[in-house]
C-alpha cells in the first residue's frame, strides 16, 4: 500500500487555497490542480509499504506525534518550485517550525522505509505545472498571492494516509489519526 503522513486541512481552508487557481487564468499554464478534497500538508511520504510493516509504521508515527504539542497553523502566501515553474504551493507562516520539527521526527523514526535528503519545507502543493507559455505573467500572478492569508487552524493530530492511484488521479483515505503531544515517548 502507498502511504504518507499528513496534516489534514479544514474544509474552509481548502476552499480558500483552491481560489489560487483563478490568479493564473490567462498565463498559458498547463497544470494539474490538486483537487480541493486532496489538499493537505505532507509531513512524510513513505511510498509503497508492505502490509506487514504497518504496525511498526503506526508505532513510529505515534511516537513522533506524541513528541510535538498541538500548534496553530496559518497558511499564507503562494510560491513555486523551479524555473520554469514545476510546482505551485501555499506556504505556512505561523506553525512552520513546529511542522518542520514534526517532519524531522517522522524522518528520523521512519528512515528505515525511505530517507529524505532535503530539509523540511512545510507547504501545500496546489498545482503541478506541466508547461507555462508566459513565465513573466506567471510570476506576476504569483506575486499577487505572495502575502495572501488563506486562513488558519489548530493542528491537534496527524494522519497516516493511503493513496490509491487511479486514471483520474490519486484517491486518499485515512488509515489512522494520531494525536499530538499525548505524553512521553519511550
Amino acid at each position: 500500500m502507498r502511504l504518507f503522513v499528513a496534516l489534514e486541512l479544514p474544509e474552509q481552508l481548502r476552499i480558500a487555497i483552491a481560489s489560487v487557481k483563478g490568479a493564473f487564468d490567462g498565463v498559458g499554464m498547463q497544470a494539474k490542480w490538486t483537487p480541493q478534497e486532496n489538499m493537505h500538508v505532507t509531513l512524510k511520504f513513505l511510498g509503497e509499504v508492505d502490509e506487514k510493516a504497518l504496525p511498526h509504521v503506526k508505532r513510529c508515527v505515534t511516537e513522533a506525534a506524541a513528541s510535538v504539542e498541538p500548534f496553530d497553523v496559518a497558511v499564507e502566501g503562494a510560491g513555486s518550485f523551479g524555473r520554469p515553474p514545476r510546482v505551485v504551493w501555499a506556504g505556512i507562516a505561523e506553525g512552520a517550525e513546529q511542522a518542520a520539527s514534526l517532519m524531522r521526527k517522522l524522518e528520523e523514526s521512519l528512515s528505515f522505509i525511505v530517507k529524505e535528503e532535503r530539509e523540511p519545507s512545510p507547504h501545500m502543493t496546489v498545482a503541478r505545472v506541466a508547461s507555462c507559455a508566459d513565465s513573466e505573467r506567471f510570476f506576476q500572478a504569483l506575486a499577487t498571492m505572495k502575502a495572501k492569508r488563506f486562513g488558519s487552524f489548530h493542528a491537534h493530530c496527524i494522519a497516516l494516509k493511503r493513496s490509491v492511484l487511479t486514471p483520474d488521479g490519486p484517491v486518499y483515505s485515512t488509515v489512522e489519526k494520531f494525536p499530538l503531544g499525548v505524553g512521553e515517548t519511550a
